[in-house]
């Protein structure tokens, strides 16, 4: 409720822990709703697809509840890793180590007009053979790119931020990871993965930051980038809101930018002096490792494309039918050093 008056505070005086106040919390039923939901039964098949997403539905629930309850403390952390399956693999955290290391500066590398990022998104959709989106320019400054799969939209958010970016990443993230799997849902005839499936926050993140990473014209400034993020979020869980951005600024994050970012690990904490770590904004570079293994390891592509799906959850899935596959992912394939087979049978989309 008051981040505006605590970064302008934070940035004059950038000692001092911004302390957040967050609208009030309906605390009762919150624990009424938990209390229900530790003793519902899940019936069925634990190989059943309808099962499996009823069981994970109610774990998701659950974990989500409990992150409320504990919004502001020191355990809101840790329920939030939980929640969003970000664990701090120590290999990821090896890697990251390697990727933040890349000598490429930051700089930013491409300024377009709200309207060019329109017409640009426009027309990429297209090749696809989609013309029924709608791409629009919102006043609201929360965000940079919101998609809206039922209604066929996306949102460009007005103070679109190219640091660290530049427009084929955006294609690359937003439109081959996070749309293509929206529409390649809306085409299925099974309801149940028409929504987005318990859990799947972080393989959909992953994909995307997979696609700007590894399978853009920016990859290695962009794995840089989500690499130091990542790193800054295993630093929060023992480090102060100002350790965080320090950490970011020495690694020449710019003051906006490193504000931004240092604000999203401490998200949900009232005082961010507390150590520890909102798991949803760490857990891009962890989700883009574990997809790049996926697929580097013979991993079905389809699957991986049929929906707003988990990797958890490709064992439960049917091959779909005429599911949209990107190029850039089809070229990273066939590039990849290794012989394993490439499961995928719609490659012509250009």
């Amino acid at each position: 409720m008051n981040l505006s008056e605590e970064r302008e505070k934070f940035l004059a005086h950038p000692q001092q822990n911004p302390q957040i106040t967050y609208p009030e919390l309906p605390i009762s039923a919150l624990e009424q709703q938990l209390k229900k939901l530790l003793t519902f039964q899940v019936s069925g098949k634990p190989s059943d697809l309808t099962s499996w997403i009823f069981s994970r539905r109610k774990q998701e629930l659950e974990l989500t509840t409990l992150m409320l309850l504990n919004r502001g403390n020191e355990d809101f952390g840790m329920n939030s890793c939980h929640l969003f399956q970000c664990r701090f693999r120590n290999d990821a955290i090896q890697q990251a180590k390697i990727d933040a290391a890349s000598p490429l500066p930051f700089e930013s590398k491409e300024n377009k007009s709200s309207q060019e990022i329109i017409d640009g998104i426009s027309a990429y959709l297209k090749n696809y053979g989609v013309h029924d989106w709608t791409v629009q320019l919102s006043d609201q400054t929360d965000f940079y790119f919101r998609v809206k799969a039922p209604k066929k939209l996306i949102l460009i958010g007005k103070l679109f931020n190219w640091d660290f970016t530049d427009f084929d990443c955006m294609l690359a993230h937003e439109i081959d990871g996070h749309v293509l799997r929206a529409i390649n849902a809306a085409a299925l005839k099974n309801p149940l993965l028409k929504k987005p499936l318990p859990f799947y926050i972080k393989t959909e993140e992953g994909l995307g930051s997979f696609l700007g990473d590894y399978c853009s014209t920016t990859s290695e400034i962009n794995r840089k980038h989500h690499a130091l993020k990542y790193l800054a979020g295993h630093l929060a869980r023992t480090a102060s809101f100002v350790e965080v951005f320090e950490f970011l600024v020495g690694h020449g994050f710019t003051v906006d930018l490193a504000f931004q970012r240092t604000f999203r690990l401490k998200r949900g904490f009232s005082d961010t002096g507390i150590h520890g770590c909102f798991g949803k904004e760490a857990m891009y570079y962890e989700g883009m490792f574990e997809v790049k293994h996926f697929l580097d390891n013979g991993g079905d592509v389809e699957k991986l494309y049929c929906a707003k799906v988990g990797l958890e959850d490709i064992l439960y899935l049917e091959k779909p039918q005429n599911a949209i596959i990107p190029n850039r992912v089809v070229n990273y394939l066939f590039l990849r050093p290794t012989n394993l087979p490439i499961q995928t049978s719609q490659l012509l989309h250009s």
